[in-house]
């Protein structure tokens, strides 16, 4: 499979993930969104390496946002990607506060 169609598999994966989060349990959605997010930051990093076609960064954004904050957060420090763009911090650190007030709220 070609790098930008493994791409745009995972950002069909992803919406379809989260259309049908609400037919499945919370923790079972959280695992997968983190895992997908940890999964999704290793290729590219690895494609940052080599040239390859790259992760555009809404999915990246749109992964923490929907429930992948943690492990978007431990990929991103575990393979030191995307840590010099300031921006990118922003939406990471305002979806991990988002998902915590949201667990706070609701135990």
């Amino acid at each position: 499979m070609k790098a930008r169609h493994f791409f745009i598999f995972f950002d069909g994966a992803a919406l379809t993930l989260l259309g049908l989060s609400h037919g499945i349990a919370l923790e079972a959605w959280l695992g997968a969104v983190n895992l997908l997010a940890v999964c999704v930051y290793a290729i590219d990093k690895s494609h940052a390496q080599t040239g390859g076609w790259r992760a555009p960064e809404s999915l990246l954004h749109l992964l923490a946002l929907v429930g992948g904050s943690p492990g978007a957060a431990w990929a991103r420090q575990a393979w030191r990607h995307k840590t010099l763009k300031s921006g990118f911090d922003s939406v990471l650190l305002l979806a991990l506060i988002l998902h915590i007030a949201a667990l706070a709220h609701y135990h």
